[in-house]
């Protein structure tokens, strides 16, 4: 007690009543090489400001915790051994600043390591495992910077963060904990630096109740079930992190909480046993990533689904079994300067009343359809280029509507556009050339408004650049055709023809040497030359790069000036 300064070493300490030493006021004691066996009570008790080294030593079997600091105390635990608690390991609360350093905490039925109230310890090197609770626990007002530690094996969570706690985990290894990696609860607000997170069952990460977490440079893989869990009404900032083969979902925000994701790489090695969603909003949650990683997931890449919004901005989305991106349930999804490549069905499929609007974007290389719009779905399509999918370039269809203007279809496996089945749609100063099959295709009662297109026919020998199937209603004007296929009988549908300019193959091979300069740039640069088609009022024919967000707009680049004598005008209106 008071300032006493004692050296304890070499000691064993059996079977007390109250605790093996208690040291208070502003002692300095040093407490080196001993063992404390089968205390009824604590082992070691440090109270009010008492400092000094607690070191060496094994502290095993007691009834109450292992070794508890308090009040204001400041020593420095280091290389102690404490084990086979009756209840936890070590407890750090009141307004407690000690340093814990090297220590091993095993097979206590509490926390191994428990930091409440006001304390704020240093925690670093530590290894805490095969407790028959959690790891390590923070609550109360508690703070701590946690440098590190390994905390396996435990019944509960290698972490759990509740009440007002506000920790910072750097470098921690958190693995095969039946209860997960880390658990944020509450209205804690933690930091994670560089920390490793794999094999745990149930969740690598998990947040709930209103906790906010800052992660970053984080690795979050191998766990049986979510990767990252968000739910409930919190806020997540991930820059940096990689998540990858976990059992269930990659990340999943759920419950109104707010994502973000920032430079990220979530992927699955393409075994369908593991992680089969990279990215999933759900129940009004908001998700914004920007220059993530999305690739290889069997049942899509980003998943936005019941109300949620998800932005995505110069992301690299490829190789899912499904679709790159998935919005459904009346999810509103933005995905601008990205590119969404090499996935089985779609790069970008939109359905049950979801909204989409996408921006200078490349959907490449799916062995399906480039884009999907259907059941009801809305979308808008400005400035992107969809190219290289064996199926259509994109398709609008189920009672959906669309709006495009400034994009560029080319070089599909089948239409470039194709619209049926009710679908209505608003198309403007896009080029669609080089298709395999039609460059348009207009079937079952569809109703569109095209104007100002550049369309020709694909390179199959009975392609046509737009073939007019199952229009119901339509106004087409100042496009810029090689040819017109008309299956439905125009004169006999509400179908208006103005002013559309009908090429020929000479006329169009002049326009493409002259104008077409098509570029397939990284994921994380704009569209330069999503080409623009436009009719002048003189009757000229021009192809021109649109304006962009990031970019000056381009020089309109013009074509011949007026058609060839053998080429026919239609100018017919309904």
């Amino acid at each position: 007690r008071g300032s006493a300064k004692p050296t304890i070493m070499h000691c064993n300490i059996t079977e007390c009543a109250m605790a093996g030493i208690l040291c208070a006021g502003t002692s300095e004691s040093r407490f080196s090489r001993n063992v404390v066996l089968r205390s009824r009570s604590f082992g070691v008790v440090l109270v009010d400001e008492a400092g000094g080294r607690f070191e060496k030593s094994r502290v095993s079997g007691t009834q109450k915790c292992g070794v508890v600091c308090t009040g204001g105390t400041r020593a420095v635990l280091e290389g102690l051994v404490v084990v086979d608690g009756s209840q936890g390991g070590i407890w750090v609360r009141g307004n407690s600043k000690v340093e814990v350093s090297g220590c091993f905490v095993s097979r206590n039925h509490k926390a191994g390591l428990q930091v409440s109230d006001t304390s704020n310890p240093i925690v670093n090197q530590n290894t805490i495992c095969q407790g028959k609770n959690g790891g390590v626990v923070v609550h109360g007002r508690a703070k701590g910077t946690f440098v590190g530690n390994t905390i396996s094996h435990h019944v509960q969570a290698a972490i759990g963060i509740m009440d007002l706690g506000t920790p910072t985990m750097i470098g921690n290894t958190l693995y095969e904990n039946n209860g997960g990696g880390a658990v944020m609860a509450g209205e804690s607000k933690s930091v994670w630096i560089g920390n490793h997170v794999a094999h745990n069952q149930i969740v690598g990460m998990g947040m709930k109740e209103k906790s906010t977490a800052r992660i970053y440079d984080c690795q979050v893989w191998g766990n049986q079930g979510h990767g990252i869990l968000v739910q409930a009404d919190c806020r997540v900032l991930l820059e940096s992190c990689r998540v990858y083969l976990n059992s269930k979902v990659g990340i999943i925000c759920a419950g109104s909480s707010n994502l973000e994701a920032l430079n990220c790489i979530v992927e699955n090695s393409g075994s369908a046993r593991t992680q089969r969603v990279g990215i999933q909003a759900l129940e009004k949650s908001y998700l914004q990533a920007r220059n993530c990683t999305v690739t290889g997931h069997k049942n899509g890449n980003i998943v936005v689904q019941q109300q949620a919004f998800a932005a995505c901005l110069r992301c690299f989305i490829s190789r899912s079994d499904w679709a790159g991106v998935v919005a459904q349930g009346q999810s509103k999804v933005s995905v601008k300067h990205c590119q969404i490549r090499e996935n089985d069905s779609s790069g970008l499929l939109a359905f049950d009343k979801a909204h989409v609007v996408a921006e200078g974007c490349f959907f490449l290389d799916s062995k399906g359809v480039g884009t999907v719009v259907a059941g009801s779905a809305h979308a808008i399509f400005t400035h992107n280029s969809f190219s290289g999918n064996q199926g259509a370039g994109l398709c609008g269809r189920g009672h959906s509507s669309l709006a495009m203007k400034g994009n560029r279809l080319s070089l599909n496996g089948s239409h470039g556009l194709l619209i049926d089945n009710h679908c209505i749609a608003v198309i403007t100063g896009n080029s669609i050339f080089e298709n395999h099959a039609a460059g348009v295709m207009l079937d079952e009662s569809c109703q569109v408004v095209a104007s100002h297109n550049f369309i020709i026919s694909g390179d199959s020998k009975n392609s046509s650049a737009v073939v007019v199937k199952g229009m119901e209603r339509g106004d087409l004007r100042n496009n810029a055709l090689e040819d017109l296929q008309d299956q439905l009988g125009l004169d006999k549908a509400e179908v208006a023809l103005v002013d559309n300019q009908i090429l020929s193959r000479q006329e169009i091979k002049e326009l493409i040497e002259k104008s077409l300069k098509l570029e397939i740039i990284g994921p994380s640069a704009p569209v330069k030359h999503s080409l623009v088609s436009v009719i002048t009022p003189d009757g000229t024919f021009a192809l021109a790069a649109p304006t962009d967000a990031v970019h000056n707009s381009a020089a309109i680049k013009r074509g011949p000036r007026a058609p060839s004598p053998k080429t026919k005008v239609t100018n017919a209106s309904k």
